[in-house]
């Protein structure tokens, strides 16, 4: 299907032509990928698109036109080095050795020692393990030739305050001398040891590769690449390719695993998407409040359609659509209200790792009981005990397991995800706000999990960016209908406060003083009379140093 091209669709097609390298920052649902598509219409020459995943690519085969090559960078990596570690992709068969995955295992494997503080403070070798693949992975994730220091992963570290003494060199060094032992092992294909696909990934990376037999290279999501893709990507400007990258940098939602916002970080040459065709000028209004942008940054909506906010207030006055879409900041939550809709009798689907989130909790209930050997998950490794994790109050996904483990509800809800099977025509789908990005639905309600821009004490702290793109992310996904949470309508209401507070006030350039405080006096007989009473109850007559 043929689209006409929009005002900035036309000027990206032309600039894309006048330069060597050139980026595209596109809002959410503002046709990115289909831009990317038109772009290669208009160029007929060997090209390569570059996707996240192996569902852009199949997306890709039906828009981009035959002279385009769509694969992953993985793809592109594993014809050249994966193949040949394909058995040692996978969770272990025959003699080969788990060493990529869990910290435990990495601990057994090479015999690593507890640490302690000079308080007795214990760092288990299960966490110091779990640091070890942590830097390994960060060293694969980057563009670096070869693992040190700054790759050292200090996550094992995380139940020490800064008074505690510890042999934080002797840590370093034991971290980085494994690290650089597993990598050996990982690469070597006689040895047992599982690699990841990011080893191959690297493993191509680190040979300089050479992709001139294509003229343009197209790289799809540059807002959630990693440093390693980014100097492949870039080195093809050498060999005189020339390079187009695409995003929004408001989306990056994956650092924690390793990704970099290319999109912040080229300073090419770019062109913007801003009207989304996926949702009404309500859903753009509550992205700009979110992202706080204004001029040529502002996302507009799609005048063809009318997307419908509502609040949890409005459940009164509005019926629920019957296939709703439920957006959760945690596993945890999405999954204890999956068993009381299941127990409802909803057709209810799962779009999350099951069998992860029951890892968590058969490793907190091990933790709990004091059975350490069955701490598996990497999230409780650095705890030695229940009450070691309680100390930490921790929130979020691990606060919500404890609470569950601490109820005793860890049976019902093993029970029920256990048994639970999806189906093709459910009621409701439940699935995060990470697990959402690139997808949209029709219906969606935003779950109460996500962060409060409130403190403890009721004063505004706003949500970091991390959080501002996760809730930018999610409130995205709607196409006809949304209903925001508690986190969002605080947003919302603040905005809507600090635009009436900006307000200009019609005054007759009177200004009052009184204490340290500067006060307009308005115009007009009775507004005026009003405001000198207000002032005599504030501060009192005596206080009024004068006026002008």
């Amino acid at each position: 299907m043929s689209y006409t091209p929009t005002i900035q669709q036309v000027e990206i097609i032309e600039e894309v032509g006048n330069n060597d390298v050139y980026k595209i920052e596109a809002g959410a649902g503002a046709a990115k990928t289909s831009t990317l598509a038109m772009v290669a219409e208009a160029y007929v020459v060997p090209s390569l698109y570059l996707a996240f995943n192996k569902a852009m690519v199949v997306e890709a085969e039906g828009r981009f036109p035959a002279w385009v090559d769509k694969k992953t960078t993985h793809g592109v990596a594993y014809a050249v080095f994966g193949a040949g570690m394909r058995n040692k992709l996978n969770r272990p068969t025959g003699g080969y050795v788990n060493v990529c995955g869990t910290g435990s295992e990495v601990a057994k494997y090479f015999k690593i020692k507890n640490m302690f503080s000079d308080v007795g403070r214990k760092i288990t070798a299960n966490a110091i393990g779990q640091a070890v693949r942590e830097t390994v992975n960060s060293f694969e994730y980057s563009a670096d030739g070869e693992i040190s220091g700054k790759h050292v992963s200090y996550s094992a570290l995380s139940k020490l305050s800064k008074h505690d003494g510890f042999d934080r060199q002797g840590y370093v060094n034991t971290v980085l001398s494994t690290a650089q032992f597993l990598w050996k092992l990982r690469i070597n294909l006689k040895s047992q040891i599982l690699a990841t696909h990011d080893t191959y990934l690297k493993l191509y990376q680190l040979s300089a590769p050479n992709l001139s037999q294509y003229e343009v290279i197209y790289l799809d999501e540059g807002q959630d690449t990693n440093d390693c893709v980014l100097d492949i990507f870039r080195r093809q400007q050498h060999h005189g390719v020339k390079l187009v990258i695409v995003g929004d940098r408001r989306q990056q939602i994956y650092s924690f695993r390793g990704s970099v916002n290319a999109m912040a970080k080229l300073p090419w040459p770019q062109g913007r998407l801003t009207t989304s065709f996926r949702f009404g000028q309500a859903i753009a209004d509550l992205a700009n409040i979110v992202l706080g942008n204004s001029g040529d940054e502002c996302l507009k909506g799609w005048d063809k359609l009318n997307t419908e906010v509502f609040t949890p207030m409005d459940y009164v006055n509005v019926e629920l659509p019957k296939e709703t879409t439920r957006l959760y900041r945690t596993n945890a939550a999405l999954l204890f209200d999956a068993v009381s809709l299941i127990a409802q009798g909803k057709k209810v689907n799962l779009e999350i790792d099951v069998k992860e989130f029951l890892r968590l909790i058969d490793s907190a209930v091990a933790l709990k009981e004091g059975n350490i050997a069955k701490v598996k998950h990497e999230s409780l490794l650095p705890y030695d005990s229940w009450e070691d994790l309680a100390e930490e109050k921790p929130g979020g996904e691990i606060g919500r397991v404890m609470a569950i483990v601490d109820g005793g509800q860890h049976f019902e809800v093993i029970g029920v995800l256990t048994r639970h099977k999806n189906t093709d025509n459910p009621d409701i789908i439940l699935t995060t706000a990470h697990k959402s990005k690139g997808r949209e639905w029709d219906n969606v309600v935003l779950a109460d999990d996500f962060p409060s821009p409130y403190n403890n004490d009721g004063a505004w702290i706003g949500l970091n960016e991390m959080e501002e793109n996760l809730m930018y992310v999610g409130l995205t996904r709607a196409k006809k209908w949304l209903m925001m949470n508690a986190t969002l309508m605080a947003i919302v209401e603040r905005h809507k406060r600090k635009l009436e507070e900006s307000k200009p006030v019609e005054t007759n350039s009177e200004l009052v003083y009184a204490g340290d405080g500067v006060f307009t006096r308005p115009q007009g007989e009775q507004a005026g009379y009003l405001f000198d009473q207000m002032m005599d109850d504030y501060n009192g007559p005596d206080q009024i140093k004068g006026g002008m």
